[in-house]
């Protein structure tokens, strides 16, 4: 078989594995807009780089947030405020800068609203895991 030829079972392969996974994020992806609020994929992006950054202990300012986002500085500004407003992200000073992080109740809240989980990793792991067995056990 030359390189340029393609095996017709391993290209099937592929595209069921890369259909499992664009799946999976998906899944992920309504869950994470379910526990912050955002409807917007913009603004679904600007909140997972928040948590990002406040989970790695590297949390984000304005100016990291609109170079990641390819934004203007008040185009997040105008995005965040309904986030600052609802506590889902919060302002801190740190040193000169001033920080954004996420609101204490957006990663455990043990009372949410129904049908979310009280942990946001608990669905996440469970999506994956399954994902990662079911990938595992086709080959």
């Amino acid at each position: 078989m030359s390189s340029g030829m393609v095996n017709p079972e391993e290209f099937r392969s592929a595209r069921f594995r890369a259909l499992r996974l664009l799946s999976a994020y998906y899944e992920l992806t309504l869950q994470l807009r379910e526990r912050f609020g955002a409807q917007d994929p913009v603004d679904l992006t600007m909140l997972v780089l928040i948590a990002l950054g406040d989970l790695g202990s590297v949390p984000m300012d304005a100016e990291l947030l609109a170079e990641k986002l390819a934004a203007s500085r008040s185009t997040v500004d105008r995005r965040l405020k309904p986030f600052l407003d609802q506590g889902v992200v919060l302002k801190e000073r740190e040193g000169k800068a001033t920080v954004f992080r996420l609101g204490e109740d957006i990663l455990w809240n043990p009372t949410p609203p129904p049908g979310v989980a009280a942990d946001l990793t608990e669905e996440m792991v469970q999506t994956l895991m399954e994902l990662i067995f079911e990938l595992i056990n086709e080959e």
